[in-house]
């Protein structure tokens, strides 16, 4: 999952490609990780947008689409569920403290 977290993954697809069930998928993954499947993977893309937001010059919606959120309005509205305040915010948060991004182009 954490290879593959910034692709479009859904349930559905994962019990096909297992041959199982939506269920049965849904249950052991709840079971592994202490949490649902999307929750999981809305946590994996919000830390990999708020690495991005930190350390590249990327705009918002470059940092959305490679977090692997295809809908800005989602990511936005993930973000500010997860982290408390925009990614703007975020991000201006994190200059005021005086620190620079790493890359200027996200490499």
């Amino acid at each position: 999952m954490e290879e593959h977290y910034t692709m479009d993954v859904h349930l559905e697809h994962i019990a096909d490609k297992m041959g199982v069930s939506v269920k049965y998928v849904s249950r052991v993954f709840k079971e592994h990780y202490n949490t649902n499947l999307s929750d999981y993977i809305s946590e994996l893309r919000i830390r990999l947008a708020k690495e991005l937001l930190r350390d590249s010059a990327f705009t918002v919606n470059e940092i959305s689409e490679k977090a692997g959120f295809y809908n800005r309005t989602t990511f936005l509205r993930t973000f500010k569920k997860l982290e408390g305040k925009s990614p703007n915010q975020y991000r201006q948060e994190f200059k005021d403290r005086g620190e620079r991004p790493l890359h200027s182009d996200g490499a």
